[in-house]
């Protein structure tokens, strides 16, 4: 029996749902996209108030702390993307273990695929002990 079968008999959306799994979390391109935008705008304000600095007599001391701000924020854009990469490739990884569990799961007996779902793990033990010994 397939996976994408037990699923059409069960109603679940997603294969998680029927071995009790929680959902993958969602892709956080969104939200990476935002933390690059707020960057960007966060350096423009920054940027926008040493230029009025450069005008005002006196500013010296708060431009030590606009340059110190600009030092902090260089290459926190790059950061975020790395970090975007990072969680990409976990995502891949979860993703291909899941693809390769899947497909253990659908060389099980139909039976011991079924009483695994509901919990029952000793056939389950025992079909993949037997698939050990045979290799």
């Amino acid at each position: 029996m397939t996976i994408d079968a037990i699923k059409a008999a069960t109603g679940a959306a997603q294969s998680e749902k029927i071995f009790g799994f929680d959902p993958p979390v969602p892709h956080q391109c969104k939200f990476f996209d935002q933390v690059i935008q707020g960057i960007k705008d966060f350096n423009n304000h920054v940027n926008d108030a040493e230029r009025d600095l450069n005008n005002v007599e006196g500013g010296e001391d708060a431009l030590s702390s606009i340059y110190s701000a600009q030092s902090e924020c260089y290459g926190l854009t790059d950061k975020v993307e790395d970090l975007r990469k990072a969680i990409e490739g976990v995502r891949d990884w979860g993703q291909a273990w899941k693809d390769l569990a899947k497909k253990f799961a659908e060389l099980l007996p139909d039976e011991v695929l079924w009483d695994s779902l509901s919990g029952d793990l000793k056939g389950l033990e025992k079909a993949f002990t037997d698939m050990y010994e045979k290799v």
